[in-house]
């Protein structure tokens, strides 16, 4: 009887480090932008509740106010450029500790070199 090569749990597995890699850096834009987006929208509930104005230089500005019927109002004015400036540059800090602490970390299968 022949045994079948392809279902051997031990054979070494292709790796694909650089896609590895651009899935993670992918996966850590999607969560710094997801970050990013809930901190603005936090920081427009608090001018809003507050009626204060909230100033982050360069990116935004939210500015709460009691509106002429004395009810509570937002405007937020800001840059998608430097937003989006800061989401790229958290990124790359980001990825660049887990890319570090993923290559330092022993795996659980060996990797053929």
């Amino acid at each position: 009887m022949s045994q079948s090569r392809g279902l051997d749990a031990a054979a070494p597995r292709p790796t694909n480090e650089l896609g590895e890699r651009v899935l993670v850096i992918a996966c850590l834009f999607g969560g710094v932008s997801g970050l990013i987006a809930t901190v603005g929208m936090l920081l427009a509930a608090v001018a809003f509740t507050t009626a204060r104005t909230i100033v982050i230089p360069f990116i935004a500005t939210f500015e709460g106010f009691h509106d002429s019927g004395g009810t509570n109002a937002v405007t937020v004015t800001g840059s998608w450029a430097m937003a989006g400036a800061l989401t790229i540059a958290l990124t790359i800090i980001a990825s660049f500790f887990v890319l570090r602490h993923l290559g330092s970390s022993p795996s659980a299968t060996p990797r053929p070199e």
